[in-house]
């Protein structure tokens, strides 16, 4: 198997937790690989397909087959619509969208071979947006309609795809994500999320059993259900709720 954004977080957990279930895995990431022994490292930056082309190549190298290909690499970006550049848009939709597009691209002809799964990691954002994150919830959202056009598409390949999508998790995002004009990233204060390695073991459970899709966390699911039947109130408590947030003008 093969998976993106290996360098921490979910990415990280999940690498350990297929390799602990005794799979065979290529760990990819742009920075430095760590705690992962057992897997082949591998160094590159999903926003470059030929990067991807030559993980994959040299994933099947390695193993000679490619079963499971994990779309986790992502980046945070927190911004109002207004602040929003056209690089930082760009930066994100080259890493949250395209990067998995041309994973699969790359990775079809030998997951075809297998009858393998491709598992994209979305977000609860992929269906309920919330303010100053529009450039993310849209890279989300561009995520769960591919995995949703793919899963029918490769269906008669006998390839399947798994979205699964977590909340809150305590993986660092916050602070790596980018900021521009908000004052600091926007989580629930004093809570951390899920642990990535409970993610992780989600994951894992979703590739065995075949699942279609898998959304995570309590409160992601109940804010999606929020945004379907009380639209309004939910505008009005996100309006209120975003407002320590912003930066003075």
């Amino acid at each position: 198997m093969l998976v993106t954004g290996a360098s921490g977080g979910i990415g990280q957990a999940t690498a350990r937790a297929f390799l602990d279930d005794g799979a065979r895995v290529a760990a990819l990431a742009r920075g430095e690989l760590r705690g992962l022994e057992g897997a082949l490292a591998l160094r590159a930056d999903v926003r470059k397909p030929e990067d991807l082309r030559r993980a994959v190549e040299a994933t099947v190298e390695r193993y000679g087959a490619l079963h499971v290909l994990v779309n986790n690499a992502g980046i945070g970006l927190y911004s109002s619509v207004a602040d929003t550049t056209e690089e930082a848009l760009e930066d994100v939709f080259r890493t949250n969208v395209f990067g998995p597009f041309h994973a699969v691209r790359a990775a079809l002809p030998h997951l075809a071979k297998s009858q393998g799964q491709v598992i994209n990691v979305s977000s609860s954002l992929a269906r309920s947006s919330i303010p100053y994150m529009a450039a993310y919830c849209m890279s989300k959202y561009a995520l769960h309609s591919f995995s949703q056009s793919l899963r029918v598409e490769l269906r008669p390949l006998g390839v399947r795809v798994i979205e699964v999508a977590p909340g809150l998790t305590d993986t660092g995002f916050q602070g790596n994500a980018k900021l521009i004009g908000v004052k600091r990233a926007m989580a629930p204060e004093n809570r951390k999320g899920w642990p990535p390695e409970k993610v992780a073991r989600a994951i894992l459970k979703a590739s065995r059993r075949g699942a279609r899709e898998v959304w995570l966390t309590a409160d992601g699911r109940f804010l999606i259900r929020m945004q379907a039947l009380f639209p309004r109130f939910v505008d009005w408590g996100l309006e209120r709720w975003s407002r320590p947030y912003r930066a003075p003008k």
